[in-house]
C-alpha cells in the first residue's frame, strides 16, 4: 500500500508537469528556450496578451547576454536593476539594465566633454547633466493627458458619473509646464549656491515648447549621448567630477543624497555600497530604497 501511494503521487505529478509543458509553448532562440506564458516580472511583463503579440521573446542581462526567464525574474527583483521592454516587429526583448553605475573618463574623454559643453571657457567644478532622449512637445503632453483621462474614465465610470467629467484645457498643461520650470530652476540655483557645480539639461530630439524656461541644449554632436546615455530609459543623470570620475543615475535618488555626493571627493564608500547592493535584494547604505525624486 505504501509503494502504491507513492506511485499514484508520482503519476499525478507527472501528468501536471506534462500539462504545464503543453501550455508553455516554447520558442528556441539561439539555443535558449523561452516560455511565452511564464511569468516574467510584474506589470507589463506579466501580461500574456502582450507576450502573444510576438513570435520571439528574448531575455538579456546587463552584459547583453541571453538569459532564461527565471534568471530575468531574479535579476529584476534587485533594487539596483530595472527591467525594460524593447519591441521590434515580431520580437520582444526584455532587458535587464543597471540603475546606477560608477565610472571614470580618460583625460582625452574628459577634455572632449568639457570642450563640447564650454567651448573655449574653463570650468573646474562638478557637472550634473540631465539628459532626455526625446522631449515631448506641448501638444504631445496635452494629448497624453487627455488620453490618460479617458482611460481613467473608462476604469472608474461610476466615480466620474457622480463628479461629472472634467474637461482638460491646454492652459492647464501650460501652467503645469511653468510649475516644472519653476521647480527645476529653483533646484539648480540651490545647487549652484552651495556647491561649485554646473547643472545642464541636454536632449537628443524633440521640442522645448513645453518647458521653454529650462535651458535645454540640443546634443548636436551626440557626444554626451555616446559617452553616457546610449540606451533609452536607462540613465537620466550623470554627475561628473573635475577629474573625470562620474556616477550615472537611472533611479530615484533624493536631493539630500545628491548633496552628500557633491560634498565628498572620495566616492569609495558609495562604490562599496553599490557593490553590496547589487548582490542583495535591497539597496545598502547610500543606495537604500528611496521613494523621493530629486528636484532636477
Amino acid at each position: 500500500m505504501k509503494y502504491l501511494f507513492f506511485l499514484i503521487i508520482f503519476l499525478f505529478s507527472l501528468n501536471i508537469f506534462s500539462q504545464i509543458r503543453k501550455n508553455d509553448k516554447p520558442y528556441v532562440i539561439d539555443s535558449v528556450e523561452v516560455y511565452r506564458d511564464r511569468v516574467a516580472y510584474g506589470g507589463a511583463f506579466n501580461n500574456k496578451s502582450l507576450f502573444a503579440m510576438y513570435k520571439r521573446i528574448m531575455y538579456i542581462d546587463e552584459s547583453f547576454k541571453l538569459i532564461d526567464s527565471i534568471s530575468f525574474v531574479n535579476k529584476c527583483k534587485n533594487h539596483m536593476r530595472k527591467c525594460t521592454e524593447i519591441a521590434n516587429k515580431d520580437t520582444l526583448i526584455l532587458a535587464v539594465q543597471k540603475r546606477f553605475q560608477f565610472g571614470k573618463l580618460s583625460k582625452y574623454a574628459n577634455k572632449r566633454i568639457h570642450n563640447e559643453i564650454y567651448r573655449n571657457k574653463k570650468f573646474n567644478g562638478t557637472i550634473i547633466i540631465h539628459y532626455s532622449h526625446k522631449l515631448k512637445s506641448l501638444d504631445d503632453v496635452y494629448m497624453q493627458t487627455v488620453n490618460n483621462r479617458k482611460v481613467k474614465e473608462l476604469i472608474y465610470r461610476k466615480k466620474f458619473k457622480k463628479n461629472k467629467t472634467i474637461s482638460i484645457r491646454k492652459e492647464d498643461i501650460v501652467k503645469k509646464g511653468r510649475k516644472i520650470e519653476k521647480r527645476v530652476n529653483k533646484c539648480i540655483n540651490k545647487y549652484k549656491k552651495n556647491f561649485n557645480v554646473d547643472v545642464l539639461h541636454y536632449y537628443y530630439e524633440g521640442t522645448t515648447d513645453y518647458t521653454p524656461e529650462i535651458n535645454w541644449v540640443k546634443d548636436k554632436n551626440l557626444i554626451i549621448k555616446n559617452y553616457f546615455f546610449k540606451y533609452i530609459k536607462q540613465f537620466y543623470y550623470v554627475i561628473i567630477k573635475p577629474d573625470g570620475e562620474y556616477l550615472l543615475i537611472g533611479g530615484l535618488i533624493t536631493p539630500k543624497k545628491i548633496k552628500k555626493i557633491l560634498k565628498n571627493d572620495d566616492w569609495s564608500k558609495y562604490k562599496e555600497d553599490l557593490k553590496k547592493s547589487e548582490s542583495a535584494r535591497e539597496g545598502v547604505g547610500f543606495f537604500n530604497m528611496q521613494h523621493i525624486h530629486n528636484c532636477l
